[in-house]
């Protein structure tokens, strides 16, 4: 049993570097098994079809995600000076540090949108995607709401969309402002998606 889950890790591993070098057009049975290194079959053994696959890919993703940001959460908690308290230095330290994470894992966040891109003509799977975004925005909100933001989903929304635009175009046309700057940049985008009005401007 344990072999058959190493495999499987495997074969989703070796899918999301495929995705993120080449996108989902080279996702093929054939091409899983020899990027992972597995016999031949393995794939169709552990996923069925083609769909499947990438729908499973999809879940692989969103519990990496989730264990990222779980991670990069302590790390926040963890720098916080007092219960719900952290100074602005501090605070922007912590958020450097989470940002640079999707900046410096390119081939991650590739695979990311060409999944996000693939779902969207795909209702089954837009529903997943909509589930990783919500765990993520749950766990942002939690933390904008301990330092006293009156409208936390709200402005963890607006800060998750607006930092995905930054890696978007971090992936797609990389400028040296990017390079340099991004997650200081991200780090300022939280902060001013804290201070959002919402419904009452």
């Amino acid at each position: 049993m344990d072999g058959s889950s190493t495999t499987r890790d495997r074969l989703l591993d070796a899918a999301v570097r495929l995705l993120g070098a080449s996108g989902v057009q080279a996702v093929t049975h054939r091409s899983v098994e020899e990027e992972a290194g597995v016999a031949r079959g393995s794939t169709r053994y552990h996923f069925g079809s083609r769909e499947d696959l990438l729908a499973a890919v999809l879940e692989h993703m969103a519990h990496s995600g989730d264990t990222f940001l779980e991670h990069a959460a302590a790390t926040v908690d963890g720098a916080t000076l007092e219960p719900g308290v952290m100074d602005e230095a501090t605070q922007d330290e912590a958020m450097r540090a989470m940002a640079a994470g999707f900046l410096t894992d390119p081939e991650a966040e590739r695979a990311r949108f060409e999944l996000f891109l693939y779902a969207s003509h795909r209702p089954e799977l837009r529903e997943v995607i909509a589930r990783w975004r919500q765990g993520f925005v749950d766990m942002t909100a939690g933390h904008l709401a301990a330092q006293g933001v009156t409208e936390p989903e709200v402005a963890a929304r607006l800060a998750i969309a607006a930092m995905d635009g930054l890696i978007l175009h971090a992936l797609t046309a990389p400028h040296e402002d990017l390079r340099r700057h991004g997650p200081a940049w991200m780090a300022h985008l939280a902060r001013a998606a804290a201070d959002f009005p919402g419904d009452s401007a």
